[in-house]
């Protein structure tokens, strides 16, 4: 692999491009865990929503780009389809989300408190089934992960973890539809997924700074 990372052409390029990719991977999953787990304004909430998907899409270009530069292969590419697909159902699903619980007030006195509320949560099928949906592509393009970095020792690991839980995601998607596992009292692997792809940006990251 070091006689790889000197003779190839383009290798500084793609070192900065991995080194630019990992970065991004890590904040993306930093905006995540930081709207998961705490309590912000709205407006910082709707920012970092957004920085997620858009930061995670430059993750999976940088990660696509590094496989192809050392295994090429149909499944990377296709990842990189189904993983750029599931950030856009994110974006998507969490600005909905939130566009929902801002701007729908149970309390309008216009209207009867238990109707608002019925209506709040009718509304708030849509988003849940557009979770749903980026679960199974996000797992999908973990599972595509697993073929495409099989044959990197330096992502192997991380590949294979990632599409092990992928697969799981898929399954407890499929029996808790139309709702997430998290809103069905199941397990949530949501987290779990977010620290494995954490570590694979600063994996990324690392490898944009090898040197021979």
């Amino acid at each position: 692999m070091q006689e790889q990372f000197t003779s190839k052409p383009g290798l500084q390029s793609l070192k900065t491009l991995a080194k630019s990719g990992g970065l991004a991977g890590m904040l993306s999953i930093t905006s995540y865990l930081t709207i998961a787990f705490t309590s912000l304004p709205d407006p910082i909430v709707f920012f970092l929503a957004m920085a997620f998907p858009i930061l995670g899409i430059v993750f999976l270009f940088a990660l696509m780009e590094y496989i192809h530069f050392y295994n090429p292969s149909y499944a990377n590419r296709l990842g990189f389809v189904f993983g750029s697909l599931a950030f856009t159902i994110c974006a998507a699903f969490l600005s909905a989300q939130l566009a929902v619980q801002v701007g729908v007030h149970i309390e309008n006195t216009q209207v009867a408190t238990q109707e608002a509320r019925f209506v709040k949560e009718s509304i708030r099928l849509i988003d849940m089934g557009m979770d749903v949906a980026w679960d199974m592509f996000i797992g999908t393009y973990l599972v595509l992960l697993l073929i495409s970095s099989r044959r990197l020792k330096e992502l192997r690991f991380w590949g294979f973890a990632l599409g092990i839980l992928g697969i799981a995601l898929m399954i407890l998607n499929t029996i808790t539809f139309p709702n997430p596992p998290a809103e069905s009292g199941l397990f949530d692997l949501g987290p779990f997924i977010a620290i494995g792809l954490f570590a694979l940006a600063g994996q990324t990251f690392r490898l944009g700074l090898l040197r021979e």
